[in-house]
Formats: structure tokens, C-alpha cells, sequence
């Protein structure tokens, strides 16, 4: 690494689960060539199967947690609708949620403007909330004015390299950007949409989606 002094032995193991590497664990000695036996590799890979076992309880746990959270969300989304006529601040406790529970930077919430053409945020909380407040959504342009037409929910683990993408004006390109999209329906009506970004870090999954669909249907309700 710039700066610093190359190591003359190193051990490298990968801390392994469900079949995909974490992590990896370095071990280097600076002075001396030879420096380690196979028993430190042995040694080391004994640890690191250890740790990998630990990582992946901690994973799921909070996986489990999470997931038990998101029924508890909905209900409660389900008492803001029907508590209040305010649009306004019911979007923006179901932007919350969709941004906290799905461990995403930014959620946005976008409903048509007045030609109908061109969707913007109602809200928007996060790292780019003040950049997609300003923004306007063709349909038909870019990836959520593509979902917006075709009524369809989606995620997107990479971005950049999805053909449909525009860089959003004022926003740093990032690498491994994170979309999920998902559109409020009425019939077969597109009423608006939800969006959650994510950079690097997990994946998004199908149940993540879901998630975001079920919250779309409490946001539809609240728009209706």
C-alpha cells in the first residue's frame, strides 16, 4: 500500500459463509522471509472459520430483526393514513420507514405534477434529498421514468450499469449505486412512485422489494 513498507511474508484467509467471501484476514511480518509454517495457515484458517461463523449469526440476526420489524411498520403506516388527511406528513412517516428498514441512503416519494407528463418528489429524506426535491421525472427517461410507464416494481444492485440510468443533476457518481423502485397502483394506474437508493453494502433482495410494495399500497391508500 503507498506509504507504507511491504511486508516480506504474509498469510492471507478469507473468512468464508454460505459460500461467499466477507472478509478476508491479513497476517504480514515486515522483517523476515519465511516467517510462517502450513500450521499458522492452519492455525489461521481455524480462527477464520470461527469468525465467519460469528459474522453470519450476527447477518442473520439482524436480518431477523429487521424482518420482524417491517409487519410492525406497515401497522403503524396503516394507523398514520387513517389518522390524518394530510398528505404531506403521511408520505413523509412511509418515506421514513421505506428508508430505515430497508437500510437505504435516500427514499423519495413522487406524485405526477399538474400536466401529468413529469413526476416530483412529495418527499424525499436522506443523502440526495435536496437534489431530488429539485429534480423532475420524465416518463419514459431514466430508470424510474421507465418504471413509471411500464407499472412494474424493480431493483437495481448496480446502477451504472443499467442502460436505462441518468446521473440525477448534482449528485456524485457512485459505484455500486443501489435502486428500488416501486410504483402506486390504482387498477392499472400508475398514481406515483417510491424509490429507496442504497451505495455499496448489501445487496438488495426480492424481499426487500416486497417490503417497498407493501408500503406503496399504504401510500396509495393515503394519495386516494
Amino acid at each position: 500500500m503507498p506509504g507504507t513498507q511491504l511486508e516480506k511474508s504474509a498469510i492471507f484467509v478469507p473468512l468464508i459463509a454460505s459460500d461467499q467471501a466477507r472478509g478476508v484476514i491479513e497476517l504480514g511480518d515486515r522483517n523476515h522471509e519465511d516467517a510462517y509454517t502450513a500450521s499458522d495457515v492452519r492455525l489461521l484458517q481455524t480462527l477464520a472459520n470461527s469468525m465467519s461463523v460469528a459474522l453470519e449469526n450476527a447477518r442473520l440476526f439482524a436480518e431477523t430483526q429487521r424482518r420482524t420489524r417491517e409487519p410492525a411498520a406497515l401497522v403503524e403506516v396503516g394507523r398514520d393514513v387513517s389518522s390524518t388527511l394530510d398528505l404531506s406528513t403521511v408520505m413523509d412517516r412511509i418515506a421514513r420507514h421505506a428508508k430505515e428498514l430497508t437500510g437505504s441512503d435516500t427514499s423519495a416519494i413522487f406524485l405526477p405534477d399538474a400536466t401529468g407528463k413529469a413526476y416530483r418528489a412529495i418527499v424525499a429524506i436522506g443523502d440526495i434529498a435536496e437534489q431530488l426535491q429539485t429534480e423532475s421525472i420524465a416518463m419514459g427517461e431514466g430508470i424510474i421514468g421507465n418504471l413509471v410507464v411500464s407499472g412494474q416494481a424493480e431493483l437495481i444492485n448496480d446502477t451504472g450499469n443499467d442502460p436505462r440510468a441518468l446521473q440525477i443533476p448534482g449528485t456524485p457518481q457512485q459505484a455500486e449505486e443501489r435502486l428500488m423502485v416501486a410504483p402506486l397502483m390504482a387498477g392499472k394506474i400508475v398514481k406515483g412512485v417510491m424509490a429507496v437508493w442504497r451505495t455499496g453494502g448489501e445487496r438488495f433482495g426480492e424481499s426487500d422489494l416486497a417490503f417497498l410494495v407493501g408500503l406503496c399500497l399504504d401510500a396509495k391508500v393515503a394519495n386516494e
